[in-house]
């Protein structure tokens, strides 16, 4: 099973479709039948090949057990600008670095506008992973100073522009801060927009004010974006303005507030995402009852903090029985000691081994330097002030 029998399955006719069944051939490809593979297609019409990465990009969304990076990863050197810009959203969700110096090449030199544009939004998710400490430094630097140069270039497009600062605003400086109030300041819905995304994705409460002015905008495009602004750097007392949102005209924007509503939590919130299951807005109910999905599943993963979200979870009720032929003298038992050893790891080695939380360097992997870097602990990841 796979590139061979995919290969069999390709349609006859320029027009024809691939079949599903033919394409999960390629899920999880070895990098040698990938390599056979770009052979194939490079004997292709444009059109049959941005056919196959649309309908690759469909099945991946369908199915998130069949995995295709590898296929998408060649596509990124397609000669076809539909093709790498289809490559870019079947990438949306892999977060494997050595996919950083691909974007970085894409946003810098690829001639089509709306593929640097997407190039620009990828980097955005691991500027997100490097600030979590998911991400060698090096890599975040190398990050910041391309975005840097975007921003610093006034002949670049406006939307990959807009872009860079949405991505650079995760990284956070007092330069992009000033770019993202003068975006917000120009009045145009689509600098505006952009502006607010930033101001989410900047974890900064400063901006506050501006998010909750536009919270009641004339502009359904601005609550929307408002309203998931909130969602990142409000907390329960704002759950008020979110309320409103619930009944908005614009059952999108309501959606976006289901979805804030969900982040910040708490009673209150969980109230009125109840509520929003009944909504006469078919998207709106549908959007509740995922949020209570997903807080539920929260509970199950959180279980020592009860209550979390609005929803105290259940304690089992275990009885702990004394085994009736258990024996009497401990130290008949030497071999079975090991099991009631302490095996715990001192926190001065770094972390926790036995730690399983999202934020376990086990689970996600979390860089420093490497042993030959200079110590720059007391550099900041990316300074705006970097030579482009």
């Amino acid at each position: 099973m796979g590139l061979n029998e995919f290969l069999d399955t390709v349609p006859d006719e320029e027009g024809g479709q691939f079949t599903y069944a033919g394409l999960s051939e390629l899920s999880a490809l070895s990098a040698d039948d990938a390599r056979d593979l770009v052979e194939a297609w490079e004997e292709w019409t444009e059109t049959r090949l941005v056919n196959f990465l649309h309908r690759l990009v469909g099945l991946s969304e369908d199915n998130t057990l069949l995995e295709f990076d590898t296929v998408f990863k060649h596509a990124l050197t397609t000669q076809s600008a539909p093709g790498r810009k289809l490559a870019l959203a079947g990438l949306a969700e892999c977060d494997d670095r050595a996919l950083v110096t691909l974007l970085l090449k894409m946003v810098k030199s690829d001639p089509a506008d709306d593929v640097r544009e997407d190039a620009t939004l990828a980097l955005a998710r691991f500027a997100a992973l490097g600030v979590a400490g998911k991400l060698p430094k090096r890599d975040v630097k190398k990050i910041g100073e391309s975005l840097d140069a975007i921003l610093s270039n006034a002949r670049e497009t406006e939307n990959v522009r807009r872009r860079a600062l949405e991505a650079a605003a995760t990284l956070g400086s007092s330069k992009v801060d000033v770019l993202i109030k003068a975006a917000f300041d120009s009045g145009d819905t689509a600098e505006v927009k952009s502006a607010l995304y930033s101001m989410g994705l900047s974890s900064n409460q400063a901006w506050l004010p501006q998010v909750l002015q536009q919270i009641t905008s004339p502009s359904a495009e601005l609550r929307f974006e408002a309203a998931r602004a909130l969602g990142e750097i409000g907390e329960e007392p704002h759950v008020l303005q979110l309320a409103d949102l619930l009944e908005d005209a614009d059952p999108v924007v309501a959606v976006a507030a289901i979805g804030s509503l969900a982040r910040i939590g708490g009673d209150a919130a969980m109230k009125l995402i109840q509520e929003g299951t009944e909504s006469e807005h078919t998207i709106v109910a549908e959007a509740s009852q995922a949020a209570i999905r997903e807080i539920k599943m929260e509970n199950i993963l959180f279980e020592d903090e009860p209550g979390i979200f609005g929803i105290t979870p259940q304690e089992d009720d275990i009885q702990v029985v004394e085994d009736p032929e258990g024996d009497e003298d401990p130290d008949d038992d030497k071999d079975d000691d090991w099991k009631f050893k302490d095996y715990s790891v001192d926190e001065s080695d770094g972390f926790d081994y036995f730690d399983d939380s999202e934020d376990s360097p086990l689970l996600f992997g979390e860089f420093g330097d490497d042993e030959d870097a200079e110590d720059d602990d007391d550099e900041p990841m990316w300074s705006s002030e970097s030579g482009t």
